[in-house]
């Protein structure tokens, strides 16, 4: 088993050998920055990196990139290493607060927060998995929320516009983007479980389908389709930034790395800077047009909570001066969670090995191999297990991903533990295991009906605030969770399955002995011991017209704010049935639109800010 030093070592002596090695700091990093700007944007994540480049593509926009990390290394760029991107420092490596109803087997009942802290954000640390969602949930922003303009047809341009989709089968279709900047990919090699997982499939009467086509029936079995070039990770810094940075990039582009904002500064109600942290000492940047947070679903509503834009009675309690009362900033966090411990061992040596010295020459040498799996994930059925839950008709509720390797193992033992779980409740449910081959089934919930908060702990921007998912706190959500299991369950029961000697785990699992093995009881048991998440946080800086928005359709900030706008996964008004990079691209893709054509019937005469007006 691989330390994480030991991964890093064997992939950057290879990278070296190969010539696969990425670009440093300096490439990025601009270092005699100026003091005015057109636009800043903070975060240089899945959003802020496209916007970043759109922007900056007209060339007498002045744009700035805020950013707090470093830049991707040669570790991130492997697809099976994904995993060890967690807790390390590309990783904000944010905890919750102690769940209730929830999380009753991981570490003093807090869930981890990944969330990454590097130049293409979460796309740096992802598993790189490319789901769209399905064509209701945008009808839904749009009809529900009052999101106008956010509608499936309307939102697919933007799709479509960074796309480069390489599977000619899949580009056939015409549904997706060709020579965009962001490559779309199917898994350069699969194991023997990914075959049988699609023959289960089958099996049970469910149809091979391309879940991003946008048909309205997003129900069956399938392999990923990836974010990835040529077997390796392809994140929106490599994508967006790259191309256009360097000594032969744009000169209109600024990026500034290890830089955290502290708040965003006003004159009056304008937004016209923000305040920032670099080499440890504090700056300010200002904005003659516009500040756009792109921080993600945590750091967005941070930072309008540390600027005194969010709920009078919190930014009270912390001596914040309030510059806008909308209680909706923090509120709204919705989360796509998952029981683990659903997991199945085999008879055959099939699953990933991650230790086999061929792994990484066939990586580094042909671009294949275990080692351009995406974090060990293959492939995935959308099942609908509920349709009384609240989603249409060909709308899944559940989506059941195939981890091909065994949670027993030195590898499922890391991962497991940086997901939170207990290393006692572990060592009781899996350590007996050790040795066996295997994989698990990941029920995962899609449209959860439990809301959390994000809320501050101080008004020092260095303290993380108080991140409240409220995991299963929704009786229906338990419900549905339940019911995903016993669907997974039924593939691992398939013939197809049984051919490689599948077993479900034949032991109960910690704190959960007095129910019947795989009973309902059980399985209720299960999923509220070991309660996981997949890292898809939504919603907390709403988009809508309701009391609760916090962004209008343009995603500027309401409550009389001028000159600010929030452009990431945050402004989401609930959950889709995607994973939510794609989504965040797409939300910048048309923000950058609308920006561009709000700039069109404007004069060219710039409004400097006053710094002694500057609160």
């Amino acid at each position: 088993m691989f330390t994480k030093a030991q991964a890093l070592a064997v992939t950057q002596m290879l990278a070296v050998m190969f010539s696969k090695l990425p670009a440093q700091e300096d490439y990025y990093d601009f270092r005699e920055l100026s003091e005015t700007y057109d636009f800043i944007i903070v975060g240089g994540g899945s959003a802020g990196a496209l916007l970043a480049n759109r922007l900056s593509a007209k060339p007498s926009l002045r744009v700035l990139l805020l950013e707090a990390g470093g830049v991707e290394d040669t570790l991130s760029a492997v697809p099976l290493m994904a995993t060890l991107q967690l807790q390390g420092p590309k990783d904000w490596a944010y905890w919750t607060e102690p769940q209730k109803n929830a999380c009753l087997a991981l570490s003093d009942q807090c869930s981890p927060w990944p969330r990454g802290k590097v130049l293409g954000g979460c796309s740096g640390v992802n598993f790189m998995l490319y789901v769209r969602g399905h064509p209701e949930d945008y009808d839904r922003w749009s009809r529900v929320h009052g999101a106008t303009g956010w509608d499936w047809e309307s939102v697919l341009p933007f799709f479509k516009r960074f796309e480069d989709q390489t599977d000619i089968r899949l580009a056939s279709s015409g549904m997706y983007g060709v020579g965009g900047e962001m490559t779309l990919s199917m898994a350069a090699s699969n194991t023997p479980l990914a075959r049988t997982f699609l023959d289960a499939g089958r099996e049970l009467g469910y149809d091979i389908i391309d879940y991003n086509v946008g048909s309205r029936k997003m129900i069956g079995f399938s392999a990923f389709q990836t974010t990835m070039r040529n077997g390796s990770r392809w994140s929106t810094a490599s994508a967006f930034l790259r191309p256009v940075s360097g000594p032969a990039g744009r000169q209109n582009l600024h990026i500034s790395l290890h830089s955290t904002a502290n708040r965003v500064l006003f004159d009056g109600m304008r937004a016209v800077g923000v305040e920032f942290v670099k080499d440890g000492r504090i700056r300010t940047a200002f904005a003659t047009r516009e500040v756009i947070l792109s921080a993600g679903v945590i750091e967005s509503p941070h930072l309008l909570l540390l600027s005194g834009i969010g709920p009078k009675e919190q930014l009270k309690e912390f001596e914040i001066p309030v510059i806008a009362d909308l209680p909706g900033v923090g509120e709204n966090l919705a989360e796509h969670v998952y029981p683990g411990g659903l997991s199945a061992s085999i008879k055959r040596k099939i699953d990933i090995d991650i230790t086999p010295f061929a792994g990484p020459l066939l990586y580094y040498g042909r671009n294949k191999g275990p080692w351009t799996i995406p974090g060990g994930v293959e492939t995935v059925a959308f099942v609908q297990t509920e349709p009384a839950n609240g989603t249409a008709a060909g709308v899944p509720d559940i989506e059941i991903v195939l981890f091909s390797m065994s949670p027993a193992s030195g590898e499922g033992e890391r991962f497991m533990l940086d997901i939170g779980l207990d290393q006692k409740a572990y060592d009781g449910y899996y350590k007996p295991l050790r040795g066996t081959h295997g994989y698990n089934l990941v029920p995962v919930l899609l449209h959860p009906k439990s809301r959390g908060v994000v809320r501050l702990k101080s008004a020092d921007p260095r303290m993380p605030p108080a991140i409240d998912p409220r995991y299963l706190s929704h009786p229906d959500d338990i419900r549905v969770i339940v019911k995903g299991m016993k669907a997974s369950a039924r593939i691992a029961e398939t013939v197809a399955f049984k051919k490689l000697g599948s077993r479900l785990w034949p032991r109960h699992f910690p704190g959960c002995e007095r129910h019947l093995l795989w009973g309902d009881e059980y399985l209720e048991c299960l999923a509220r011991h070991y309660t996981a998440a997949l890292w898809h946080p939504s919603g907390t800086c709403k988009m809508g017209n309701g009391s609760d928005a916090v962004v209008d359709p343009q995603l500027r900030v309401l409550g009389g704010v001028q000159g600010l706008r929030v452009v990431d996964a945050s402004v989401m008004p609930e959950p889709l049935s995607a994973h939510l990079n794609g989504p965040a691209m797409m939300i910048a893709e048309k923000a950058a639109h609308m920006i561009l054509q709000d700039l069109e019937g404007e004069d060219n005469e710039s409004l400097v800010p006053d710094a002694t007006a500057v609160v």
